[in-house]
């Protein structure tokens, strides 16, 4: 450092000091600053894609014959709206009326014990869907 009382001959040697300090500070910190800054570049955020939206087709079918069967499909959506190809859906009735298969083949196997109501729990059955 420099030393703080100097006489006037010695003058010319504070204000070179003055300089060196000065400049030195300058440099440190725009060399701290370059690399808190780095270059610039970030890493974009790695995406998950989530399943939030089944889309089961057909929306709603009836079966009204003992072995009448309908094909079931299901679309699955990310939180982007992007169709998910690889998601893998499991398929079940809670409709005693209705059989599903592993591949989404829904058999009618019983008639309800009421009728008027048979075809509302048949199409409930479709409209669900459980992801795996």
């Amino acid at each position: 450092m420099c030393p703080a009382r100097l006489t006037r001959a010695q003058g010319y040697g504070t204000l070179r000091c003055q300089r060196l300090v000065l400049i030195t500070a300058a440099v440190l910190s725009a060399t701290l600053w370059v690399y808190a800054c780095g270059d610039g570049a970030t890493e974009p955020r790695p995406y998950f894609p989530e399943p939030t939206t089944v889309t089961v087709s057909p929306a709603a079918a009836e079966l009204i014959a003992l072995g009448a069967t309908v094909q079931l499909s299901a679309e699955v959506r990310d939180q982007n709206g992007e169709v998910m190809a690889g998601a893998t859906v499991a398929w079940a009735s809670s409709a005693a009326a209705a059989a599903v298969s592993a591949s989404g083949l829904v058999t009618a196997v019983a008639h309800d014990s009421a009728p008027p109501q048979s075809a509302r729990n048949v199409k409930k059955t479709l409209q669900y869907a459980m992801l795996t």
